[in-house]
C-alpha cells in the first residue's frame, strides 16, 4: 500500500507484513537520539500514541492532547491521523488557565516532537505569567535536570509548577534553595503550594524551612511535610531537635540518608502503631544505651529497624506484640524464629493437631491453676510471643512425639499466657518456663511436680 501523508509525530507501525514510518524517511532517526515508538496493528484504524501540539493564538496559548492514528482510506493509502480532543489553555490578558485534562495523571512519554511542543507551551507561559522565574531557568536551569532518567516525572512536575503554582515556585527560588527542587523535582508526589508566604507554599513551619537549608537536608522535605501535616509541628519541632542533640552520633558522610530513613520509620512507627513521639524516641535511645551492639552509644538507627521489623512480623502473622519490648533485640529474634517456625509447619497442621489430641487427657485443672494443650500450631506461637521464648520452635518435636507441651493458665485469667511446660513421653518434667524465660519456682512448680506425678502413675492411656 502507498502512504498518503507524514507527521511531524515520530513513530513506525509494522500492517500486513510491511512497515510505515510517519516522518516518511528513516534518516531522520541518525540526528535524533530518542528511539522511536514501533507498533504492530491487527485493525485500522489504529491508535498509536497520545501527542501533544502547542499553538499560539492571538489570546491564548494552547497546549492540545491528542492521538496519533494510524488508518488506511478508502483508496487503500495509507495514512497518519493526529486527533486532538482535548486542551489547556491560558488566556494572555487575565493570565488564567482553563484545564481541559490533567497532565499530571494523563501524560506519558511519546516522542520528541511532543516533548518539543511540551516545553514550548511552557516556556510561553513561564514568560507571561512570571518573567523573574522564566529569566532565572534561561540563566541556570541544571538543577530540574539533575535526575534526567526520571525526565517523565521531572516534566510532569515541572508542568505543575509552572501552570498552578508559579508564583510559588518565585518564592522558593528567592529563597536560595534550589537544592530543594534538585532533590524533589523527580519525586512522584512532589508538589508545593502557590498562595501565601513561603512556608505555607511548602507547607512546612518556618524552623523546619531554616534547618533544612542549614542542614542540606533536602531528601528530607516529603517525611518532614507528611509528619507536620499528619499530627503538627510540634511533633516535628521535637523530632529535629533530636537530631540536633544526637548529631554526634550520626556520620557525618551519610547524614542525610540516615536522617530521611530514620524519620520515614519514625512517621511509619507513629501512624501505624500510634506512638507518641517522646515516647518512642526515649524507648529507642534507652534500648542502644542498655543493650546496644557497640560498646558505645550510639545513633540508634539499627533500634527503629528492628522495632518496625518485630511489630511487622507479628502484624503479618497474626502475633500479640509489646510496643515496647523490655529486651527488643531478643524479642525481635524470639518472633523471627516463631515466624520461621509458622512458614516451615505451614502443610503440617493436622499432624500437629494428631500429636497433640494424643495427649489431651493430661489436661488438668485445681482451685487455682489449669494445665492445658495447645489448640494448634499459631496458639504455641502466641504463647511464646507473649511469654518471650521460643516455644514455637517445638512444634516439629511435638509433630515426631518427641514432646508434649502444655499451657499453665491462672484459673481467673484462662486467655492469659502464663507458664510453658515441656513434659517426655515417659512423663519425665523436662522444663518449665515464665515470662522473659525464666525458670519457675516454688508454688507452681511444686503444683506442676504434682500433676506430673499423677499423670504417671495414670500410665498414659
Amino acid at each position: 500500500m502507498r502512504q498518503k501523508n507524514i507527521s511531524d509525530y515520530e513513530c513506525a507501525v509494522n500492517y500486513r507484513g510491511e512497515t510505515y514510518r510517519s516522518r516518511g524517511n528513516i534518516f531522520l532517526n541518525n540526528v535524533e537520539t530518542a528511539r522511536p515508538t514501533i507498533v504492530t496493528a491487527d485493525k485500522v484504524p489504529y491508535d498509536i500514541m497520545t501527542i501533544f501540539k502547542f499553538e499560539e493564538t492571538e489570546d491564548e496559548l494552547i497546549l492540545h492532547k491528542g492521538k496519533l492514528v494510524f488508518n488506511v482510506d478508502e483508496d487503500d493509502e495509507v495514512e497518519f491521523l493526529e486527533k486532538y480532543d482535548q486542551s489547556i489553555r491560558v488566556n494572555k490578558v487575565t493570565k488564567e488557565t482553563i484545564k481541559g485534562f490533567d497532565f499530571k495523571k494523563e501524560f506519558s512519554y511519546g516522542d520528541n516532537y511532543s516533548m518539543k511542543n511540551i516545553v514550548s507551551f511552557l516556556n510561553k507561559v513561564m514568560l507571561l505569567k512570571n518573567p523573574y522565574v522564566f529569566n532565572e531557568l534561561a540563566a541556570d536551569s541544571s538543577f530540574l535536570l539533575f535526575y534526567s532518567y526520571r525526565q517523565s516525572i521531572v516534566l510532569k512536575n515541572l508542568f505543575n509548577l509552572i501552570v498552578d503554582n508559579i508564583d510559588g515556585f518565585e518564592k522558593v527560588l528567592k529563597a536560595g534553595n534550589k537544592r530543594f527542587f534538585e532533590e524533589n523535582i523527580h519525586k512522584e508526589n512532589f508538589e508545593i503550594g502557590n498562595e501565601g508566604k513561603l512556608n505555607k507554599v511548602v507547607q512546612l513551619p518556618k524552623f523546619a524551612i531554616q534547618y533544612i537549608k542549614e542542614k542540606k537536608l533536602e531528601q528530607c522535605y516529603d517525611i518532614f511535610k507528611s509528619i507536620s501535616s499528619e499530627f503538627d509541628g510540634n511533633n516535628l519541632k521535637i523530632l529535629l531537635d533530636f537530631f540536633e542533640d544526637m548529631k554526634i552520633f550520626i556520620k557525618q558522610s551519610n547524614r542525610e540518608n540516615i536522617i530521611k530513613s530514620f524519620s520515614l520509620d519514625v512517621y511509619y512507627l507513629m501512624k501505624e502503631y500510634k506512638y507518641k513521639i517522646t515516647d518512642l524516641l526515649g524507648y529507642l535511645v534507652k534500648q542502644n544505651f542498655n543493650y546496644g551492639k557497640s560498646e558505645l552509644f550510639s545513633f540508634p538507627i539499627d533500634e527503629i529497624k528492628e522495632l518496625k521489623d518485630y511489630l511487622d512480623m507479628c502484624k503479618k502473622y497474626g502475633l500479640s506484640y509489646e510496643k515496647m519490648p523490655q529486651y527488643l533485640e531478643r524479642q525481635h529474634n524470639i518472633v523471627m524464629k516463631n515466624v520461621r517456625v509458622l512458614e516451615k509447619t505451614k502443610n503440617k497442621e493436622n499432624a500437629f493437631k494428631d500429636a497433640v489430641s494424643d495427649y489431651k487427657w493430661m489436661e488438668h485443672k485445681d482451685k487455682e491453676y489449669s494445665i492445658i494443650v495447645p489448640k494448634d500450631i499459631n496458639d504455641l506461637i502466641q504463647e511464646g510471643n507473649y511469654l518471650h521464648h521460643c516455644v514455637g520452635s517445638y512444634a516439629d518435636k511435638v509433630i515426631n512425639k518427641q514432646s508434649l507441651i502444655f499451657f499453665m493458665r491462672q484459673n481467673k485469667e484462662l486467655q492469659v499466657p502464663y507458664i510453658t511446660i515441656e513434659v517426655l513421653p515417659d512423663f519425665t518434667l523436662s522444663e518449665a518456663r515464665g515470662m522473659y524465660n525464666t525458670s519457675v519456682e516454688g508454688e507452681e512448680f511444686n503444683f506442676i511436680k504434682r500433676w506430673v506425678r499423677a499423670s504417671k502413675r495414670k500410665g498414659g492411656r
